[in-house]
């Protein structure tokens, strides 16, 4: 499976998870309002890359590789290729669904997964189009070293939806944890209990 996978918002979390993708071998396109933002998180993706060289785990020209995985841009129309977008802006429901309008409005085609927990999916699905392609994908923080993406299906979520999803947490190494809406207090409880986390 190879496709170009989108992420709206550069922050903590919109950043780890470009790495991760990028290091799965895909090609990510990394969308901020800020260019300061953008600068910012390439510069703090190539600071751990760097680890890796130094722990033995990458080599420079598999790290320059991984680099090259990434766009980032400030202009939504780099998402049009994408068949999967993934929203991490911060936690406000006007903002996000903003961002997903605009996404749709890009990637007609693009599944929109949201690493939010701040809305229930069928508020957002009742904002925009195609709501069969929208989804939860709730990364553990950091992303890059969190063991779970926990998936969450809204009410018109399809289920090849889900299985595209699923497949691409595999790809990052990630296990699956399946969930539906009632199950999203259980979601954040074990979140947020997660020592890693610091906010996005």
């Amino acid at each position: 499976m190879t496709a170009n996978i989108g992420v709206v918002g550069a922050g903590r979390t919109g950043s780890g998870i470009a790495e991760i993708i990028a290091l799965a071998g895909f090609d990510v396109v990394l969308v901020d309002a800020e260019k300061q933002s953008l600068n910012t998180t390439l510069k703090a993706i190539v600071a751990d890359l760097n680890q890796h060289i130094a722990s033995g785990k990458l080599t420079l020209i598999q790290e320059t590789a991984i680099i090259c995985h990434i766009t980032t841009g400030t202009d939504y129309a780099l998402l049009r290729d994408c068949r999967m977008c993934i929203e991490a802006v911060p936690a406000n429901a006007d903002m996000q669904t903003d961002v997903q309008r605009k996404i749709r409005t890009a990637a007609p085609d693009a599944i929109i997964a949201t690493n939010s927990l701040t809305l229930p999916i069928a508020d957002f699905a009742s904002h925009i189009a195609a709501p069969d392609k929208l989804v939860g994908m709730i990364f553990d923080f950091p992303p890059q070293t969190g063991a779970n993406v926990t998936i969450v299906s809204g009410p018109q979520t399809s289920e090849s939806t889900v299985d595209y999803v699923t497949a691409i947490v595999h790809r990052l190494g990630k296990a699956v944890i399946l969930g539906t809406q009632d199950s999203l207090t259980d979601i954040k409880q074990h979140l947020f209990q997660t020592p890693h986390i610091q906010g996005c």
